[in-house]
């Protein structure tokens, strides 16, 4: 089933089962913009509105389960260090340290 035709079933537009599939991670096209076959549990995961899934989303990513961000546990510097030359070489350093947890992110995510 493709979205259209998901999207008469539900009776919704395209456009906003369209916005919840991409809440979803569920893709509804392909590279040259033709909608492609939805998977099968793509009626229930797309029947309930789009507030509900994000939440959903939001929950999952606050337990900071596999692939999920989470936020730093101490704030970090304060914000009147950015303009203190004194503290360059910190916040170079952070940088460095963010570069690398990003790059390990990437590698685990290709490979896995």
């Amino acid at each position: 089933m493709t979205l259209p035709e998901l999207a008469k079933q539900l009776g919704v537009t395209t456009t906003k089962l369209r916005k919840r599939a991409a809440a979803a991670g569920i893709v509804t096209t392909d590279r040259t913009g033709h909608y492609v076959e939805l998977p099968e549990d793509a009626h229930t995961r797309l029947s309930v509105p789009i507030g509900a899934i994000t939440a959903a989303h939001a929950v999952t990513a606050s337990q900071g389960g596999v692939g999920t961000c989470r936020l730093p546990d101490t704030p970090g510097l304060p914000l009147d260090a950015l303009g203190d030359p004194a503290f360059r070489e910190t916040f170079t350093l952070m940088r460095f340290q963010r570069e690398e947890r990003l790059m390990s992110l990437v590698s685990a995510w290709r490979c896995g």
